[in-house]
């Protein structure tokens, strides 16, 4: 068993997933029907993700992802290192930053859901402890 299976078991998941969609903005902009703007609702599978994202971070308090900010000022400025060549805590550090970064900027999430950037994360984390298996 490996040390990320835990968040791994959800390539396949999310892959096979929809993911989550956003909503179409309503309200016609006056005082009597103010304009509110869509957001992004996520799917079940995406749900339970994070999830198990915070339940992996609480139970690897080793890993600091919750001072996550200052390992991506310091080895990551802009997020802008290849997936292929993270180490585990580059890699779990990217997650922390793009689901805590959904925070403040709504979508982040989905957008990176929807385009696989999650899953290759994911697919690194496995190759990670396939190759702990080897040794």
């Amino acid at each position: 068993m490996g040390k990320f299976d835990e968040l791994t078991v959800f390539i396949e998941k999310l892959e096979n997933d929809d993911l989550g969609y956003w909503t179409e903005g309503k309200g016609s902009g006056t005082s009597e029907d103010p304009y509110v703007l869509g957001y992004p609702m996520l799917s079940e599978t995406a749900c339970d993700f994070i999830r198990a994202f915070y339940h992996f971070e609480s139970e690897h308090p080793e890993y600091d992802l919750k001072n996550y900010l200052s390992y991506t000022d310091e080895h990551d400025p802009g997020g802008l290192a290849d997936t292929d060549k993270m180490d585990e805590q580059a890699a779990l550090v990217r997650l922390m930053f793009i689901i805590r970064g959904d925070r403040f900027c709504e979508g982040l999430l989905l957008d990176n859901l929807k385009s696989g950037h999650i899953q290759n994360i994911l697919k690194r984390l496995k190759e990670i402890d396939d190759l702990q298996k080897l040794k």
